[in-house]
């Protein structure tokens, strides 16, 4: 995990802070295998009162799949592999609704970034979809079951920069590609984030996490 600090001068100077001509920005990152998903976990989000039009959409998703009444689990995507089925890697039956589904949950991710990187995953699978796949996207359509209330609450808050990021290190075990995840705050208030494939094969955890680093240093620059 990593993090990224960035304050501007100004706030600096408006708050009597220092009045140095150049920006500071700090990087505390720790190298080595994360041990686990990147970003993917559930939702560190606050509470929205009353039912939202992406609520409903949400709920939309899950009558489309047939798991209105789904039992709820409490994370988008297994930490740990467990062991499939025989027929886990057999085509899935219904591939045009397999891409439904997913392709609506890209969506879904503008006011849940928690799912990003499940939906990531997910999305490379679209060509040909196998019952393993389709297993995922059940378990990730589980857990929104139980977080349907969840989504992004903005107030009033400090005016500072702050990002992490995270790698997967050769998390696909088809091409060993990683994946890259960040969130960029504007003071405690969540306005990017992102997951994706990196686009070449890293040769270590350490590789991976400076190009997940660099993609969050170009984002808070664009910022």
């Amino acid at each position: 995990m990593a993090k990224l600090y960035w304050r501007s001068t100004k706030t600096v100077a408006r708050f009597g802070g220092g009045t140095s001509a150049m920006a500071r920005i700090s990087v505390l990152t720790s190298f080595g295998d994360t041990g686990g998903d990147g970003v993917d976990g559930g939702d560190s989000c606050g509470v929205v009162g009353g039912e939202s039009s992406l609520d409903r959409y949400a709920k939309e998703i899950l009558h489309k799949a047939g798991l209105s009444e789904c039992k709820p689990c409490s994370s988008p995507s297994m930490v740990k592999a467990s062991v499939l089925p025989s027929d886990s890697s057999a085509p899935f039956a219904f591939p045009a609704l397999f891409r439904s589904i997913v392709g609506a949950l890209q969506y879904l991710t503008i006011t849940r970034p928690g799912i990003a990187f499940s939906v990531n995953q997910a999305c490379q699978h679209m060509h040909a979809p196998t019952v393993a796949n389709f297993a995922a996207v059940k378990r990730l359509l589980r857990y929104l079951k139980g977080t349907l209330e969840h989504g992004l609450v903005y107030q009033p808050s400090f005016f500072a920069l702050n990002a992490y990021s995270d790698s997967d290190w050769a998390g696909n075990y088809h091409d060993h590609k990683s994946s890259s995840g960040y969130y960029v705050f504007l003071g405690d208030n969540l306005i990017s984030w992102s997951a994706k494939k990196q686009t070449t094969v890293s040769r270590s955890s350490t590789e991976a996490e400076y190009r997940s680093l660099a993609h969050t240093a170009a984002e808070l620059s664009w910022l």
